[in-house]
Order: structure tokens, then sequence, then C-alpha cells
């Protein structure tokens, strides 16, 4: 019961080729005023504690993998929990259904799948039933009342 010892061990610092991270001296990145991120809705638009449906600019409702005018999974799930908010893919880890009309518990900051019950922590993504599961997550951020999400890597 308890730590019994620590040991220190020396660590080399990791040395990474500037062309590996596709960063060439002496040459600027690509214009993006933006920086990778996309502008999503105002957060005054977002209802607070619930899941709520977002399509990428370019992107519209029925244009998902499955194809079908009902078809969500092209759609961005925000969860909104007072001034945070968390994005994800529209789908459970669970069968890949919609989050759409999932639940959300504000004090217990749980996110629930409307289909079979599957629980995450609604602001980090983690499943809280399958252990090392998580909801895939885009990271978000509030900016002048709008929220911000980076879609891609």
């Amino acid at each position: 019961p308890g730590m019994q010892r620590v040991d220190a061990m020396e660590i080399e610092p990791a040395v990474v080729p500037l062309s590996s991270i596709r960063v060439r001296p002496g040459v600027a990145p690509p214009a993006d005023p933006d920086h990778g991120w996309t502008r999503g809705p105002d957060l005054a638009d977002l209802p607070d504690e619930r899941v709520t449906l977002w399509w990428p600019p370019g992107v519209r409702a029925g244009e998902g993998a499955n194809g079908g005018p009902d078809d969500e999974s092209a759609a961005v799930a925000l969860v909104r929990l007072g001034d945070r908010v968390a994005a994800y893919a529209n789908a459970c880890v669970h069968q890949g259904l919609s989050l759409a009309r999932g639940l959300v518990d504000a004090q217990g900051c749980v996110l629930t799948c409307p289909w079979h019950g599957m629980k995450y922590q609604a602001l980090t993504g983690e499943s809280l039933a399958a252990v090392g599961q998580r909801l895939t997550a885009y990271p978000a951020r509030i900016d002048g009342g709008a929220v911000w999400l980076r879609l891609t890597g």
C-alpha cells in the first residue's frame, strides 16, 4: 500500500526532422487565416444541455456515408454545457447511430446515446461503460460568441 520508491530516468530529447512535420526552412505555409479552424454556429444558437447537429460548410443533410434523405452521419454533434462546447462525429461507438436525440445530464456531465443507452463523459467523449472507447472528438473553442471547430487533422 502506497508508494515505496521513485526512480528517476534520464531521457534523451527527441529530434524531429522538420520535413517530417511538413515544415521546410524558408518556405511559408499556405495562407490559412483561420489556421485550420471552421466557424460553427453562434453559441447563443445552441440550446444548453442538449445535443445539436451542425453540418460543416458545403455539407447538407442526407450527404453522409449512408446516403438516405434522413442520413445525419456527416453532421457534427455539438454538446453545450453552459459556456463549454464539445464536438463529436455524429456516431455512437456502439453501433454508429446518431447522437441527435441524446440525453445530456449537466449535473453528472453525461451524454447518453438515445438508441441503446451508451453513456459518455459529455465534454471528453470517454465511454463510461466500455473501457478505452470514446466518441470521435473534434477540437472546439469559443471565440467572439461563435463556436470554432477543427474538423481536419
